[in-house]
């Protein structure tokens, strides 16, 4: 069955409901069902499974205008792969699951169309500050998928003009007369471009 892409995007929320929806999707197919995906806000450390990814939408700016007036934002999207240090070279195991988190960012638009979310951009993976040894999140190792994605918000407002066709004179003694123009497909069939009869 082919993927239908979503057309529009109107709220951030659904950015972020689309990723966590999407590596759920991909944690329940593969082999790590132990692994726990969840917003960032949600965490809290003394009940948070022993492997988990934690997922923020953090901040934005605005991006480049759009040719249909839908309003542009560029969101700091943060992936969080926390592991609990019971577990054996939690860091490593840590720094691991980011790495594969980040292998599924290429082209990545989470089920929207290329026109309402722009491929992620500037992908950066480094050992998050989100956890260390003097905070309540001490019992975890973490590191942490960076990167930017542009959200054109809304519906589009301008409607493409319709190209009827091509139209062309040389030399018109008039440029406001359509009468001196010849559609371009008659030319190419006529193989001529002399003036009208």
């Amino acid at each position: 069955m082919p993927l239908t892409l979503r057309a529009e995007i109107y709220q951030p929320s659904e950015l972020y409901d689309a990723i966590v929806e999407y590596y759920r999707a991909q944690i329940a197919e593969g082999d790590s069902p132990d692994v726990v995906v969840s917003g960032y806000a949600d965490f809290v450390p003394e009940q948070a499974a022993d492997r988990q990814i934690l997922v923020e939408i953090a901040t934005a700016e605005s991006g480049p205008q759009q040719n249909d007036g839908r309003v542009c934002f560029v969101f700091d999207c943060i992936l969080y792969a926390a592991i609990s240090k019971a577990n054996k070279d939690a860091a490593y195991q840590a720094m691991n699951l980011a790495t594969a988190l980040a292998r599924h960012l290429e082209h990545q638009r989470w089920g929207f169309s290329g026109l309402a979310v722009c491929d992620p951009k500037h992908i950066k993976l480094t050992e998050s500050f989100l956890i260390n040894g003097t905070d309540k999140h001490a019992g975890f190792e973490a590191w942490e998928v960076r990167w930017q994605q542009d959200v054109n918000l809304g519906s589009p407002q301008f409607e493409d003009e319709r190209v009827s066709g091509i139209w062309l004179a040389v030399n018109p003694a008039d440029p406001d007369d359509i009468a001196e123009y010849r559609k371009v497909t008659d030319l190419c069939l006529n193989n001529s471009i002399s003036a009208p009869s």
